[in-house]
């Protein structure tokens, strides 16, 4: 995947991402529009606020996608 911006994703209609826990496996959601971050940012800003629910963050969050959510 491309470096993509906030304003690029939320401007696609893509609003949601997909992370995916390292360690465990475990895929994770997070809706870019809930909290206010610069629109020139990369969406990777997202994953400094992604902690592992089910192996307590112990595990490397990595992008696999983004969304346009539940239809």
């Amino acid at each position: 995947m491309g470096v993509a911006t906030i304003a690029a994703a939320l401007t696609a209609k893509r609003p949601w991402l997909s992370i995916l826990c390292e360690s465990c496996d475990g895929v994770t959601d997070l809706d870019l529009r809930m909290k206010p971050r610069p629109p020139d940012a990369s969406i990777r800003i997202a994953l400094r606020e992604v902690r592992c629910p089910r192996c307590n963050g112990h595990g490397r969050p990595r992008i696999v996608g983004l969304s346009g959510g539940i239809k």
